[in-house]
């Protein structure tokens, strides 16, 4: 039986890769300007440094990058959360059916109270919910990322949720939600 083909740099499309850097730049940052930013010189870092990518989940590889830059800017900053602009997020959006008047207003407001949620959480809670919970990322993938075990991931994803839940359930996408839904796997038994 032959392992699953490992992800190649620059498999998905640059535009789509863009996209999904600046929704967690976004989600990170809280604003519009700084995520594009992020987008853009994640993706000239990775084009750059393509060299080090030795195989493995290329979007884990540039999803470090693209949090080692979110963690500068907002140490560099040095200020208070800023309000996330759910326009800004809409003209971002992957290529979808245009909504109403109407479900942009309830959009926007569910983007609204999503970020002020967001924006209490800590941020090393923040990271592990929205690679794992939004980007879907694997425990293990995270693990490398943000450079901890997975074990610590788990309990972040699961404290970050825990937090989140009460706040902005009803308002996330139902993809989401089902996977907020769902209990974490349990840790794996240790050896004695």
């Amino acid at each position: 039986m032959s392992s699953p083909p490992e992800s190649q740099p620059f498999d998905a499309p640059l535009d789509e890769l863009r996209t999904r850097l600046y929704k967690i730049a976004h989600m990170m940052l809280g604003e519009s300007a700084g995520a594009e930013d992020v987008a853009q010189e994640t993706i000239a870092r990775a084009i750059e440094h393509v060299g080090r990518f030795h195989g493995g989940d290329f979007f884990a590889w540039i999803c470090t990058i693209a949090i080692n830059l979110c963690r500068a800017r907002r140490n560099a900053a040095r200020k208070g959360p800023v309000s996330m602009d759910p326009a800004a997020l809409e003209r971002h959006r992957l290529a979808s059916r245009e909504p109403g008047p109407a479900t942009r207003i309830v959009r926007n407001e569910a983007h609204a109270r999503a970020a002020v949620a967001m924006e209490r959480l800590p941020e090393h809670l923040r990271e592990a919910f929205i690679l794992h919970y939004i980007e879907d990322l694997p425990y293990e993938a995270i693990s490398g990322i943000l450079g901890i075990s997975v074990g610590a991931v788990r309990l972040r994803a699961l404290r970050a949720r825990k937090a989140l839940r009460a706040d902005f359930l009803s308002f996330l996408e139902p993809e989401v939600r089902s996977r907020l839904g769902r209990e974490p796997e349990p840790p794996p038994a240790a050896a004695v």
